[in-house]
């Protein structure tokens, strides 16, 4: 409308509403960077084509503070043919803490490339998350190939996670995946999955 688009509730923030670049999975997670939520969230109408800019804010108290936190956030989308570049900023009250995130989608035909990465600061320590993505569409099927890597507060590397999956529209709302995900910082073996979801 002429007003933009507004949510309330446990709505996506700042960051939350453009890093989804990377977040491809079906069920194994691992990919993807983790912007936090807010308990509002307004979408101001089109200023010029191809802008997009979200505003959110967050009080006090919202009754789940753990999904969450007192704050405001501030992000701009920008699309240019087959560009996308994304910036947004949390600036928490709590915890002296902030969010930083900034992401690109490069898209030619089939093929769609994407980077992102969120920086978290909390009292001057700063950890962050990164993801580097592909994803090919063929038909009906779709092959998709991240890197995630996560660093703490140390920059030392916590998880260094590449995700391999594959997807097949059958039609009606029905899609078969097979997925894996396997993480190089870990002992832990690789987990994969297989499945149908179905959209009503």
């Amino acid at each position: 409308g002429p007003f933009g688009t507004f949510d309330l509730g446990d709505t996506s923030g700042a960051t939350d509403a453009f890093d989804d670049r990377t977040d491809v999975d079906v069920v194994v997670g691992g990919v993807g960077t983790a912007g936090d939520d807010a308990g509002m969230s307004w979408k101001l109408p089109a200023l010029a084509e191809g802008l997009t800019v979200i505003i959110s804010h967050s009080a006090d108290s919202t009754g789940e503070s753990d999904a969450t936190n007192a704050g405001n956030g501030f992000g701009v989308s920008y699309t240019t043919g087959p560009v996308n570049v994304a910036y947004a900023t949390n600036d928490y009250e709590t915890n002296t803490s902030d969010e930083t995130y900034i992401g690109a989608t490069v898209t030619f035909g089939g093929l769609k490339v994407s980077a992102e990465r969120l920086e978290v600061g909390v009292s001057g320590a700063e950890s962050s998350e990164k993801g580097i993505g592909l994803s090919y569409g063929m038909g009906d099927l779709t092959f998709s190939l991240v890197n995630n890597e996560i660093k703490n507060t140390s920059g030392t590397v916590t998880s260094d996670n590449t995700f391999v999956g594959v997807k097949y529209d059958l039609g009606g709302g029905v899609t078969a995946f097979v997925e894996n995900l396997s993480d190089a910082k870990t002992a832990t073996d690789a987990v994969t999955a297989a499945g149908v979801t179905v959209k009503f």
